[in-house]
């Protein structure tokens, strides 16, 4: 991969090429520390990772069963500090796809009058990002950074944080087994995440240049 990529949902661009950020958004503190704690008194059992500026390991807040988990699949360790250094690029709350159903409608609530985006990234993840920071507003800077024409991108996803990406990419594609939001607003149509969806787009792209010239 020759060009930077999109990290943190959408909060940071990163040219692993060059080994630097290029463009990057971090939550405002006070009402990132607010909503956290809000969210902390009225739901105690859900789990919170903050993911401080320039850390590649998120550091763990609040600790339950899908936190674990989370920390065990991606081989997390966790910090003998409890303390996060500061700025953060975004919190991450993880508890039981019901249980985050059932936060749902209090979003608005928690956030009160700050100014940040909730992002769905996963049926148990639930994250709080710096305003404007989605992967649509990622992938705007991205392609304005590398000089292309946005019709001429194409951004693939499964779950809700890609959802604004689709929206604004040239042709955006939904996997199989993507959400119904995602499958709704998609313009092309893929194979299943485990079934070489990537590979499946670059064929059918190729099969599309072919078929244009």
């Amino acid at each position: 991969m020759n060009a930077p990529a999109i990290l943190y949902n959408g909060g940071v661009i990163y040219d692993f090429a060059d080994d630097r950020t290029v463009w990057e958004r971090t939550l405002p503190l006070a009402d990132a520390k607010a909503v956290m704690e809000r969210m902390l008194r009225h739901y105690p059992g859900i789990g919170a990772e903050i993911y401080p500026k320039g850390w590649d390991v998120p550091f763990l807040v609040n600790r339950n069963e899908v936190t674990a988990r989370h920390f065990r699949v991606e081989g997390f360790e966790e910090r003998p500090d409890p303390v996060p250094p500061e700025p953060w690029n975004k919190i991450l709350f993880a508890w039981e796809p019901a249980r985050l159903n059932d936060i749902t409608p209090m979003l608005p609530e928690l956030m009160g009058a700050a100014e940040m985006e909730w992002i769905r990234s996963d049926d148990k993840y639930l994250e709080l990002l710096p305003k404007n920071s989605t992967k649509g507003h990622a992938l705007d800077e991205l392609v304005r950074l590398i000089g292309i024409d946005p019709a001429k991108s194409i951004a693939l996803g499964d779950h809700l944080n890609d959802l604004e990406m689709l929206r604004r990419a040239g042709v955006g594609v939904a996997v199989a087994n993507a959400h119904p939001e995602l499958r709704a607003a998609a313009s092309h149509h893929g194979k299943h995440h485990e079934e070489h969806a990537v590979a499946d787009v670059i064929a059918w792209l190729e099969q599309h240049l072919r078929q244009g010239m």
